[in-house]
C-alpha cells in the first residue's frame, strides 16, 4: 500500500479532515495546559508557596503518582459513561482544581491539592488515545493520530514561554489561571467529535475506507 495513502484519505475526505482539525485543536489546548503547569509548578511551589527545593520533591511525587490512578479511573469512567464524557469531565475538573490551587492552596494543604490535581489531569490523558483512535478509519488512523498528537505538542511548546511572560508582569499563579482556561476550552472541539466513529473492534473498522 502506498505510504502516502493515509494523507490522501485525510485531505480528500472532508469528514476525516474536519475531525483531524478538531483533534489538533483539542490536543494543542490539552497539552498547553499540561506543559505549562508541569514546567512552572516546581517554581510556583518554591517561590509563591515558600517551600524549599528539597521538600518540593515529595509534592511532585504525590502529583505524578496520583496521575496513574487518574488514568486507571479514566477507563472505568469511559466504560460507564463514554469516552467523550470522560475526556470532558477530566478537563473541566482539572481546570477547576487548578483555579482552586491558585485561590486556596497554602503550604499546609498544597500536597493534597497537588495529589488531586495529578489524579484529575490523568483522566483526559487516560482516554485521549483510545478516543482519538476510534475517530479515524483504519487506513488513515496512524497518520491522523500522529499528526494530531504531534501538532498539538508542537503548539503547546509555547506554554512555558506564555506563563513566563505572564509571571514577569503578574505572577505564576495568574499564568496558571490562563492555563486553566485552556483546559476548559479544550472540551469545545470534543463536543463535535462523535464516539466510536471507527471502532477498531467493529468489522467496518478493518475494511478499506475509500478515498473520495
Amino acid at each position: 500500500q502506498d505510504s502516502s495513502f493515509g494523507f490522501k484519505l485525510i485531505f480528500k475526505d472532508k469528514a476525516v479532515f474536519k475531525v483531524l482539525l478538531l483533534w489538533i485543536s483539542a490536543s494543542m489546548l490539552l497539552h498547553l495546559g499540561y506543559n505549562g503547569v508541569n514546567h512552572w509548578m516546581p517554581t510556583y511551589i518554591e517561590t509563591e508557596m515558600g517551600l524549599n527545593y528539597k521538600s518540593m520533591t515529595y509534592y511532585m511525587i504525590a502529583s505524578y503518582s496520583a496521575m496513574v490512578f487518574g488514568k486507571i479511573s479514566a477507563g472505568i469512567i469511559s466504560d460507564k459513561f463514554g469516552r467523550r464524557f470522560a475526556f470532558m469531565f477530566g478537563c473541566i475538573a482539572t481546570a477547576v482544581c487548578l483555579v482552586s490551587i491558585v485561590m486556596f492552596a497554602n503550604p499546609s494543604n498544597i500536597i493534597y491539592f497537588l495529589a488531586l490535581f495529578g489524579f484529575l489531569y490523568g483522566i483526559p490523558f487516560g482516554v485521549y488515545a483510545t478516543f482519538m483512535s476510534e475517530s479515524f478509519p483504519t487506513a488513515a488512523r496512524g497518520t491522523a493520530m500522529g499528526t494530531a498528537h504531534n501538532m498539538g505538542r508542537i503548539g503547546s511548546a509555547t506554554a512555558p514561554i506564555l506563563v513566563g511572560a505572564i509571571a514577569a508582569s503578574e505572577s505564576i499563579g495568574f499564568g496558571f489561571l490562563i492555563l486553566g482556561f485552556f483546559y476548559l476550552i479544550s472540551i469545545l472541539p470534543i463536543i463535535f467529535i462523535r464516539e466510536k466513529m471507527f471502532d477498531p473492534s467493529a468489522k467496518a473498522a478493518i475494511e478499506p475506507h475509500p478515498v473520495k
